[in-house]
């Protein structure tokens, strides 16, 4: 399991923020960029890559 993935209240605090600010739900990707997820994503791609490279 991902012990960095945030927590199931982080995510609804930050989408309730999102949907307080009377904007049409955000993209996926974007709830991904707010929430930091695509750095860890890229960082454990870069350390298997980084394993093959050997």
């Amino acid at each position: 399991m991902n012990d960095n993935k945030p927590g199931k209240e982080e995510v609804r605090e930050w989408l309730k923020r999102e949907v307080a600010a009377h904007r049409p739900p955000p993209s996926p990707d974007e709830i991904r960029r707010a929430l930091g997820i695509n750095l860890m994503d890229a960082a454990r791609v870069s350390m298997s890559n980084k394993k093959f490279a050997m």
